[in-house]
């Protein structure tokens, strides 16, 4: 194949890899055609891969060529949207695999870090830890409408067993942190700030890991923090956040409810002038999740602890 400097498009699926790159199309089967399919991607030495996020199916072959390849993993709403711009409404595997080598052509889209190995084994166990944790808080909600006693200790005694579960992956969780330095030393710099503990923390390293790499403009997007605006001609339209990654927002409310009820916190003193400006407090505390957030991006990317600013000294005259 000679494309050398093109994009390389692939639609990944639980049994296919569909590759289109200099021009040529081929499906491979993950069984037994990975390898196969990694060497005729490198032959075809591109200027980068695309691939969409594909509820993690596409990990493998991402991290089999990020090695000696850029390679970017990208949001399938943006491919989709990129489509309609282009008026191609058709949808198969193999225009998939197309579209995502014009996609990249165009939008020369951003590498993507995939997760090192240990730090997927620790985002198996948040993710099983959230799992377990929606369960009990429903669990805990149908107990509110029991009455029948039977089935009031019955109810009770699930939430106590789910309760039990979530201590025991939490001690799984910091287990997995505590033994890799990496991500013990993120996240002990990450805990010096109010409202952050080990398991928020150990849900920012796998659900956020560009933390620290980017700036605070695109880390508040990405976690869906930044607000949007909506401006036509003389109007002025309302800001709205919108997308982004809900775990993200998730963790950072919990992390800003938990600075509301600080006696003294920086934070929650940008919630109080926030109100004090009659913003709502959902409006404010999405602020303060923002800056929460921007706090620990500039944490990580200076190698520095939190320090919260001093307060201003009033000067008096000698």
């Amino acid at each position: 194949m000679d494309s050398s400097g093109q994009w390389v498009g692939i639609d990944v699926s639980k049994k296919h890899l569909d590759v289109f790159a200099g021009g040529r199309h081929r499906r491979f089967r993950v069984a037994d055609e990975f390898d196969e399919a990694v060497s005729w991607v490198s032959e075809s030495k591109p200027e980068g891969i695309v691939l969409e996020a594909t509820g993690g199916y596409e990990q493998r072959i991402a991290k089999a060529l990020e090695a000696s390849h850029r390679v970017a993993v990208v949001n399938p709403l943006h491919v989709r949207n990129f489509a309609k711009s282009r008026g191609r409404l058709a949808k198969t595997d193999r225009l998939d695999a197309r579209l995502l080598a014009e996609f990249g052509e165009v939008n020369k889209p951003r590498t993507t870090r995939t997760l090192s190995d240990v730090e997927e084994r620790l985002r198996a166990a948040v993710q099983r830890r959230d799992q377990v944790a929606d369960l009990r808080q429903v669990a805990k909600q149908h107990l509110e409408h029991t009455d029948d006693p039977a089935m009031l200790r019955h109810a009770k005694k699930l939430v106590a067993t789910l309760h039990a579960e979530v201590r025991k992956l939490d001690a799984i969780v910091a287990k997995i942190v505590h033994d890799d330095a990496i991500l013990k030393a993120r996240a002990r710099r990450m805990r010096t700030v109010p409202g952050i503990g080990a398991i928020i923390a150990a849900a920012l390293l796998v659900y956020l890991p560009e933390l620290g790499s980017l700036t605070k403009g695109q880390i508040a997007a990405l976690a869906g923090l930044a607000p949007m605006n909506c401006d036509s001609g003389m109007v002025r339209g309302q800001r709205h956040i919108r997308g982004g990654r809900f775990r993200v927002r998730k963790v950072l409310f919990i992390a800003a409810t938990v600075n509301m009820r600080c006696r003294v916190s920086a934070f929650k003193d940008r919630f109080l002038a926030l109100t004090a400006r009659v913003k709502p407090p959902k409006v404010a505390r999405i602020a303060v999740a923002r800056k929460i957030l921007v706090t620990l991006n500039s944490m990580l990317k200076n190698g520095t602890d939190y320090a919260p600013a001093a307060p201003a000294q009033s000067v008096t005259a000698a």
